[in-house]
């Protein structure tokens, strides 16, 4: 009798090919200063972390948006965001990846590329210099 498995509720998509489909995406809606950090020698729970920079609290979270689409159109697993209502620092967990997208001086002050100096880079399939330079479409309106 053979055994039949139940089909699995997401993608089993290897750390390293996600890393880049969410450097992608993120690339793809202006973010700049994409990193991706690879954490599974590292004291953490997970597999990899990328860090993007958003131009504004709009533009930060057009970025979360716009992997939470990806995370369903790729049947990716996610666990949760934080920081989305602010949009100084949104964290999203994709299991085995946590996102990091900061505005402004954000990302300097909280300086996660320093407290994993240990950890190495991996290949996010996006040329720091093809990042646009323009931030036009997402600056914050009055109100």
């Amino acid at each position: 009798m053979a055994l039949i498995l139940p089909d699995k509720k997401f993608s089993q998509i290897p750390t390293a090919e996600k890393v880049r489909l969410v450097a992608a995406k993120l690339h793809e809606k202006q973010g700049r200063e994409i990193v991706a950090l690879d954490l599974s020698r590292q004291p953490t729970p997970t597999e990899a972390a990328v860090l993007v920079t958003g131009t504004s609290a709009r533009h930060a979270k057009a970025l979360a948006d716009a992997v939470l689409d990806m995370c369903r159109e790729q049947n990716i697993e996610y666990l949760g965001m934080e920081g989305y209502k602010g949009g100084l620092w949104i964290l999203m967990d994709l299991n085995d990846i946590l996102v990091h997208i900061f505005q402004g001086e954000g990302r300097s002050l909280f300086n996660l590329e320093g407290l994993w100096a240990g950890a190495g880079r991996l290949d996010t399939g996006v040329a720091a210099e093809e990042v646009p330079a323009s931030d036009d479409d997402f600056e914050d309106e009055e109100e």
